[in-house]
């Protein structure tokens, strides 16, 4: 096993990529982390590029027509002759014009297929050269045809650019607001503890200890005046009961229960009489 740093040929975008090989299969692909460009990035289709190659039903030779509809292996050096010499044919008797290209789906996408297609219509002096972007996307050809550098493409209303403009300068200061960041600076320096929402969820959390004080505080005071629930065998018990209410942990259900009798003597009551 050893691993070879390549490129992508599944699109243009060529992702940097190492290759590991087995023998004389390559069985993984992940993107290069070295390179500068990419990153180590790569798509899920690179990566599966493996799976691609090492497909069983892989045509792995050029393919000729027979009479019967069947196909039989040719070299890619003899397909390329005959094909030539039809191409040569055509061109002869309807001029280069006649002779036409299609790149769409894998064939454009391919790293090499469509520069090599676009050379070979240059070379023949055919402009029939067709993707899908010439023919799903044909604005796109016309407009770069029709438009040149400091052509004006579209006007905006100042007036409508400025309202859109001051609306979202005021959102960014309402965020910052919230945030706690100084309006109009451009200070960014953000304190966690001074952010709108913390304080709001400090302050709620505050609000609930309070309650939850006051309410252990009368329960102690009801518990302790019924002389049925006085003795000490009630104290973890209720505690424990008032943990899962209020959302104690297991060290404050202890302490609480601990802190019982101590609670007892400063109402006054003796929990042994």
């Amino acid at each position: 096993m050893h691993t070879r740093k390549t490129f992508c040929r599944f699109c243009h975008a060529n992702c940097a990529i190492e290759v590991d090989i087995d023998g004389d299969r390559a069985v993984a692909v992940r993107g290069d982390v070295s390179d500068p460009l990419f990153g180590g990035y790569t798509c899920m289709k690179g990566r599966e590029l493996p799976a691609q190659a090492n497909h069983p039903e892989r045509l792995r030779s050029s393919q000729r027509r027979l009479p019967d509809g069947a196909f039989a292996a040719i070299s890619s050096g003899d397909a390329l002759d005959e094909i030539a010499g039809r191409l040569a044919a055509i061109r002869d008797r309807h001029g280069p014009r006649a002779i036409a290209t299609y790149c769409g789906t894998y064939g454009f996408m391919n790293s090499a297929a469509l520069p090599v297609a676009l050379g070979f219509h240059q070379g023949l002096g055919s402009p029939s050269f067709y993707t899908s972007i010439t023919i799903d996307q044909p604005a796109k050809v016309y407009l770069g045809s029709r438009v040149g550098a400091g052509s004006v493409l579209a006007e905006l209303d100042a007036r409508d650019y400025e309202l859109r403009r001051d609306r979202a300068r005021a959102a960014l200061e309402q965020a910052r607001a919230r945030l706690g960041l100084p309006v109009g600076s451009d200070d960014d320096g953000l304190d966690p503890q001074g952010v709108g929402v913390v304080r709001q969820a400090k302050a709620r959390l505050e609000q609930a200890r309070s309650v939850a004080d006051v309410l252990l505080r009368r329960t102690r005071l009801g518990l302790l005046a019924a002389p049925q629930l006085r003795g000490t065998d009630a104290a973890r018990p209720v505690a424990e009961a008032m943990g899962r209410e209020l959302g104690w942990s297991r060290r404050r259900v202890r302490s609480e229960a601990d802190a019982w009798p101590a609670a007892a003597a400063g109402a006054g009551i003796d929990l042994a009489a």
